[in-house]
């Protein structure tokens, strides 16, 4: 998924020679979000995670969703 997602359509003049699209300069940020079931049609938790060395500090998150952050591409590293 990416943070910026801007809309390929604008409202303008007909004619304009230039249009503005308001961006937040994230197009290139991405993140990694897990959806998994198990074959009886249970469901575990969603799981996003982050292209980050650590979690910012102060900030809040939905109940019932798991975060995480890896430093390599925002990838699911396996740990026994």
């Amino acid at each position: 998924m990416t943070f910026d997602l801007p809309s390929n359509r604008t409202v303008n003049a007909a004619g304009a020679k230039s249009v503005f699209v308001k961006t937040t300069w994230h197009d290139k940020s991405y993140f990694t979000v897990v959806l998994s079931c198990l074959a009886d049609g249970s469901k575990f938790p969603p799981v996003i995670i982050f292209k980050r060395k650590t979690l910012p500090k102060g900030m809040k998150f939905p109940s019932g969703v798991l975060i995480r952050a890896q430093p390599k591409a925002g990838w699911m590293k396996m740990e026994q």
